[in-house]
């Protein structure tokens, strides 16, 4: 493990549920199908490579 790995996955637990709670009608601005996902080594999702601009 990485020593700055731990306050990214914390965070990656917290927000996603924070944001929801205080903006219950937040939505992507794009279909999930257009999202691409990038995998790491381990095979795991780690993040999108762009997001579409609006």
């Amino acid at each position: 493990m990485r020593a700055g790995a731990p306050l990214p996955r914390l965070a990656a637990r917290i927000i996603p549920p924070m944001l929801s709670g205080r903006f219950p009608d937040l939505r992507l601005a794009v279909p999930d199908e257009q999202l691409r996902v990038q995998a790491a080594l381990s095979e795991q999702p780690q993040g999108v490579p762009a997001l579409p601009r609006s």
